[in-house]
């Protein structure tokens, strides 16, 4: 599905860049918007009204090394970045802040947000070194992170 034929992202210095149409997987401002692979959905509700557009980042967007599945840009100054996972936090961790770096890198976003939504969440994943550097930058970046079992809600207010 194409979003919006020639959708430009914000990047730095007033400059614009393209998305392309393929990675456009949703432009509209219905009031939900949902990421949603293998029964794990990111559920974004916009009762703000705003144009949403849902990106394909993983083998689209961004086609080496780890990355997020999608990102959403909710036409302001936000984005944030999904990742839909079984039950490594860890990984999810990794691929977050490798996308956060391509993200902060190639677009002027004021707030990049990280979103991991899980099937599991393991004691273990808790407690590993990956969610400890994600919490770091998290301080360090002033980022906002969450995570979740199976759906997480975000309002759009």
């Amino acid at each position: 599905m194409k979003c919006i034929l020639n959708y430009w992202m914000p990047i730095m210095k007033g400059l614009m860049k393209k998305i392309p149409d393929e990675c456009c997987e949703y432009y509209g401002n219905d009031k939900i918007l949902v990421c949603q692979e293998n029964k794990r959905k990111f559920v974004m509700h916009n009762n703000s009204g705003r144009n949403l557009i849902k990106i394909r980042v993983d083998g689209c967007l961004i086609t080496s090394g780890t990355r997020c599945d999608f990102a959403v840009d909710d036409n302001s100054t936000d984005v944030y970045l999904i990742e839909l996972k079984g039950k490594d936090l860890r990984k999810a961790c990794i691929q977050l802040k490798n996308s956060y770096k391509y993200f902060k890198k190639n677009f002027s976003y004021k707030t990049i947000h990280c979103r991991v939504v899980l099937s599991k969440i393991s004691s273990p994943a808790v407690a590993s070194c990956e969610l400890k550097e994600m919490l770091k930058m998290v301080k360090e970046e002033k980022i906002s992170f969450k995570y979740k079992n199976d759906r997480l809600d975000e309002i759009l207010e």
